[in-house]
């Protein structure tokens, strides 16, 4: 039988290796595309979570609902987002994107009666982009420019 301290070693690898980044062309300016801060439980009251509480779900909002989970019992959160794209040029070329990443991992327990503590990953930004742009010089003749990158904070 595995040990908790293999099955987390082998998960944190697993979500180390299939992280795929944002889509957006723009999040090449600045930090990046700023990821959603709560979890998938939450995400349907538009942020609004603050004051919620809930002895299951890890509410990193607020850590005094920390205090509310169940007595020996642990909270494994693990969640992913999706993005949806559909990119269109000037000249109305368009094309179309999906991607699936890593947005958070959490792991939180009851220390005592009125006591809880959490740890876990959180991406505050994404960045994935690859342009091509081609221009003709004189003299020179055609020229593709490619900006790529990748990564976040």
């Amino acid at each position: 039988m595995c040990s908790a301290q293999t099955v987390f070693s082998l998960l944190i690898t697993f979500v180390a290796t299939t992280q795929v980044s944002g889509i957006s062309p723009y999040s090449r300016l600045g930090l990046g595309d700023l990821n959603n801060q709560t979890s998938s439980a939450y995400s349907g009251f538009g942020g609004e979570n603050a004051s919620l509480s809930d002895y299951n779900q890890i509410n990193l909002s607020n850590p005094a609902t920390f205090s509310g989970f169940t007595k020996h019992l642990p909270i494994f959160e693990l969640d992913f987002a999706s993005q949806f794209l559909t990119l269109e040029t000037a000249s109305s070329e368009s094309s179309s994107i999906n991607a699936t990443k890593f947005s958070r991992m959490a792991l939180a327990f009851p220390i005592n009666k009125n006591l809880g503590i959490s740890a876990g990953l959180l991406p505050f930004t994404t960045t994935r982009y690859d342009i091509t742009s081609e221009n003709t010089i004189t003299n020179i003749g055609k020229v593709n420019y490619i900006f790529e990158g990748n990564g976040g904070l």
